[in-house]
């Protein structure tokens, strides 16, 4: 079967763009690793829409931060040869942080259940506290028992795809572009650092629910915001 120059050039052509691609994403991942996590309880069940803080380990400062999907797995890029522990936290288990190891690639992270000074907190159906839709994921606060002393920001904290810098006084969306907040159907516009000393004041039982909308709607289009946290 003979082929045509061109159709040879082409096929070449076509070669060399994808050795390019790769040479160029080689170059990305050059001095970066990959390491990745699952989420567990103690019973070895999955732990959905867990929340992973990577920070410095020499001054504890926030790098990024990553949510676990649906199964409670996760992947994260980080330097070759840099000191890093991740904070994990999800809504009805205690916080539990790990310090990261070079060697290591996988991180099976077991949750412990959480107290609040009363009962323990028993969530039979955990994956009902989430509702996914087509532009939005609605975390069903009210769904569970009372936070005991916990504040907005606190289960803001532990939401699905939000990090929040306390520090930088930020809070984002998948490590995104600008977030536009919203409370009882109102958006809030006023700093981030005012924003957050409000929410600290908010107590979690006046919570119903907080929607994580990734697509905002076209009528959000001139605040330029890639994403929206609606507490409710």
């Amino acid at each position: 079967m003979r082929i045509s120059i061109f159709a040879y050039l082409l096929l070449n052509k076509k070669v060399l763009a994808y050795l390019y691609l790769l040479i160029v994403f080689m170059q990305v991942l050059n001095g970066q690793k990959q390491f990745t996590g699952s989420v567990i309880d103690q019973q070895g069940e999955s732990v959905p829409y867990a929340n992973v803080i990577l920070k410095d380990a020499t001054d504890s400062s926030y790098v990024k931060g990553i949510s676990a999907d649906s199964i409670g797995f996760f992947k994260c890029f980080l330097e070759n040869g840099s000191l890093h522990f991740i904070e994990v936290s999800a809504i009805g288990f205690e916080n539990k942080t790990i310090a990261l190891i070079e060697t290591q690639n996988h991180y099976e992270i077991k949750l412990d259940q959480a107290y609040y000074g009363m009962d323990e907190i028993k969530i039979q159906a955990r994956r009902s506290l989430y509702e996914l839709k087509e532009d939005r994921l609605v975390f069903n606060v009210g769904s569970i028992p009372t936070f005991g002393g916990d504040n907005a920001l606190q289960v803001l904290q532990k939401s699905p795809g939000v990090q929040v810098n306390e520090n930088g006084g930020t809070i984002g969306l998948n490590n995104k572009g600008q977030v536009l907040m919203m409370i009882n159907d109102r958006i809030v516009r006023i700093p981030m650092n005012l924003l957050i000393a409000q929410l600290r004041s908010i107590p979690a039982e006046n919570i119903e629910r907080i929607e994580i909308i990734h697509q905002p709607p076209p009528k959000y289009d001139a605040d330029n915001a890639s994403g929206i946290i609606h507490i409710v």
